[in-house]
């Protein structure tokens, strides 16, 4: 989900394979791609943002590249990932020069530090190029139980292992140019330069709180629930190295036997996510009290200086914000289906 310069709310719909773009009063305006191989499909679109001009840039995982679309819609062209890349996860922002920000490396095992990214998308080259704003030390991954062969239906599984209170790294950019980057399981903000110094830090003396057995099986059924709420679309590459859809079923059999072997960090992350409205206000997202919950949300003006904290209670964990106080949240009905609503933001 995000919001465009003129209020207008973009939002993934990762089953119709396109985004949707919806008016401040509500009505729908048009979507953006379809399913296919032409100019403007999508395969796994899994991020979006929308530029001060009204350009919209999406990321299309499975193909590895982004795809971007005017004002009104039109197909401007395909733009691949640096090959030696990853693939950003988690929310996108652009920074002061529109630079894309990928905002969270959320891989759970291998070596060596962790990078925070900027993807310069450059039309002329037809191939981004990126640059490292932040290397962050990368935790020891959990050890979780060996699957079956009952579990994995006789396959050889290749997937990275499911681990609980994994301690992601988050990063968003400041309109000065700058950048917020939480790195860690406490409350501990660095600003950097684009040269990566740090030049403040913001900090809160929350201690990280020790992951008990409660809270492990607090963690596993709430994964379990989101799986039966929202069945994974899962994409695998075929012998030609093309990527396809999978069967569900086994897809979500497997999900859950992962979820039973799951391991888990020792406490939980204190910063659930760190997010800058239009305002320059940036908005800090800690954990709840239980797996999954909402926490308080701290906000600080422009010069990052404290304003005030939200309460838990208050709305949830924002999906996007939005130009004059605007907060995009997504829930769930009462069949599972995702909602997106917008409230407003008061000071």
């Amino acid at each position: 989900v995000a919001f465009g310069p003129d209020g207008r709310l973009y939002v993934i719909d990762g089953d119709a394979l396109h985004v949707v773009v919806i008016d401040q009063g509500g009505r729908f305006v048009r979507t953006l791609g379809e399913p296919g191989e032409g100019p403007g499909s999508l395969v796994w679109p899994t991020g979006l943002v929308v530029s001060d001009e009204g350009e919209v840039v999406v990321l299309d995982s499975a193909r590895r590249r982004w795809v971007r679309f005017g004002p009104e819609g039109e197909v401007l062209d395909g733009i691949a990932l640096a090959d030696d890349a990853p693939i950003p996860r988690g929310p996108l922002a652009l920074d002061a020069s529109g630079r894309l920000l990928g905002t969270r490396d959320d891989v759970v095992e291998g070596t060596g530090a962790r990078v925070v990214l900027l993807h310069a998308v450059d039309p002329d080259a037809r191939q981004e190029a990126s640059a490292t704003v932040w290397t962050a030390w990368r935790p020891v991954t959990p050890e979780g139980r060996a699957l079956t062969a009952e579990e994995t239906g006789g396959l050889t599984v290749r997937l990275p292992p499911l681990v609980g209170f994994h301690p992601d790294v988050h990063a968003v950019p400041l309109p000065d140019g700058r950048f917020v980057i939480a790195d860690s399981t406490d409350y501990h903000l660095r600003v950097v330069d684009d040269e990566g110094t740090v030049t403040r830090r913001l900090s809160r003396p929350d201690v990280p709180v020790a992951v008990t057995e409660a809270l492990r099986d607090a963690e596993r059924d709430r994964r379990r629930l989101e799986l039966e709420a929202d069945p994974p679309a899962m994409m695998v590459s075929n012998a030609e190295g093309q990527a396809v859809g999978a069967s569900d079923d086994p897809i979500v059999r497997l999900e859950r036997a992962r979820i039973d072997a799951m391991g888990f960090h020792d406490v939980v992350p204190v910063v659930a996510g760190l997010m800058v409205d239009p305002d320059a206000r940036l908005w800090v997202l800690r954990t709840g009290e239980t797996p999954g919950a909402p926490g308080p949300i701290d906000v600080y003006d422009r010069d990052l200086e404290p304003i005030g904290s939200l309460p838990a209670t208050v709305g949830g964990r924002p999906a996007a914000l939005g130009s004059e106080g605007r907060v995009a949240h997504v829930t769930f009905d009462e069949f599972g289906a995702p909602v997106v609503r917008v409230s407003r933001w008061v000071r």
